[in-house]
C-alpha cells in the first residue's frame, strides 16, 4: 500500500512523509509486493519501509537510478525507457 500519492518535491517532504510513517499515520510496507501490487504502482505511488523488512532493493520491473544516500534517506528516481 502507498503510504502517500502525489508530488515529493525535496528532502523535507520526505521526511514529513517518513516521520507520519514512523508516527503511524501512514501505512508502510510490510512486506515485499506481489505482482499485482507492483503492477498498480502508477507515478506519484511513494512507498516507504523500514530496514527491518528486508528490502534493500527496490524492484518492480521498471528501471531506477542508483540509490542516492543522502543526509536520513535514500532517494531513487525512475528511468524513462528510450
Amino acid at each position: 500500500q502507498e503510504a502517500y500519492f502525489g508530488f515529493i518535491k525535496d528532502l523535507e517532504d520526505a521526511l514529513v512523509v517518513c516521520k507520519a510513517c514512523n508516527a503511524g499515520f501512514l501505512p508502510t510496507v510490510r512486506k515485499r509486493l506481489s505482482q499485482k501490487e507492483k503492477d498498480n504502482i502508477r507515478s506519484g505511488s511513494v512507498f516507504v519501509w523500514g530496514e527491518d523488512i528486508g528490502v534493500s532493493v527496490w524492484r518492480d520491473r521498471k528501471l531506477w537510478t542508483s540509490s542516492l544516500k543522502r543526509e536520513e534517506a535514500s532517494t531513487s528516481y525512475e528511468v524513462e525507457a528510450k
